[in-house]
């Protein structure tokens, strides 16, 4: 997980989804009781949180890679408009009952909006949204959401180097964030089929780090142009596999760091 830098909104949230998002505030204030059990009409609407503008801005400013697992995000599996805060319902563990209405009035808001592969959002997260003090939740959009302590990191506005590690290929949580742990669990970051991908990944890495190496050595004593070109050549190649765009840009880091 990298941290995620959005370009401004665009238009349809600003415009059809502010004014759908007022509607929704008018028919919780309406019939608050109803809206709490799930019967109040509070429906986002995805052609306007996953209009195509929305996308297409978050997989830009994502570099076409999951918000989470960093995995890239394919013409074949295009990915999930996800809401951070989960718009329609919300748990704080898996076994809990589903609370509602969910952050309705954060269903439009660009700063709750990410793109993340479908394991990421249907598999693992869902409705979940752990908070540090649950009963600080805002459950409604006359609470202050300056109160909630979220378990889990965001990426657009949390740095993730600040809660999370790597073990080889395993994510790790900082010894004093409890975020870190919350959100390797929640969207199962080290499930074993995300294990052996970056696994991959982490050989072709590891091979490069030797190659650099060994070619280092040669050229401190052979300093002839062709052998700086080659080692010119690699060190390129390591530093595209740690820039923003490239898969498990994270653990590369770690590597090279």
């Amino acid at each position: 997980m990298i941290r995620i830098h959005r370009p401004a909104a665009p238009a349809v949230l600003t415009k059809k989804g502010k004014a759908h998002a007022d509607e929704m505030c008018r028919l919780y204030d309406a019939d608050p009781v109803a809206c709490q059990r799930g019967e109040g009409r509070l429906e986002p609407k995805p052609d306007i949180y996953a209009h195509e503008t929305v996308k297409d801005a978050l997989l830009e400013a994502q570099h076409g890679k999951c918000a989470f697992c960093e995995c890239k995000v394919t013409h074949q599996q295009s990915g999930d408009v996800e809401h951070f805060r989960p718009k329609r319902g919300y748990k704080q563990k898996e076994s809990d009952p589903l609370g509602r209405p969910g952050y309705y009035w954060l269903a439009y808001e660009w700063t709750n909006l990410l793109v993340s592969c479908s394991k990421c959002n249907q598999q693992f997260k869902k409705n979940l949204f752990p908070l540090q003090r649950p009963s600080r939740r805002a459950r409604c959009h006359h609470d202050d959401l300056a109160r909630e302590e979220p378990l889990l990191i965001d990426p657009s506005s949390d740095n993730p180097d600040d809660h999370l590690t790597f073990d080889r290929e395993f994510y790790r949580p900082l010894p004093s964030s409890k975020q870190g742990k919350c959100t390797i669990d929640t969207f199962g970051l080290n499930h074993p089929n995300r294990v052996e991908q970056r696994r991959d990944r982490l050989i072709t890495l590891g091979m490069l780090k030797d190659a650099r190496q060994r070619l280092a050595e040669a050229c401190r004593v052979n300093t002839s142009p062709p052998e700086q070109a080659k080692l010119s050549e690699l060190e390129t190649y390591i530093v595209e596999s740690q820039s923003d765009s490239a898969e498990y840009a994270a653990m590369a880091r770690s590597i090279f760091r």
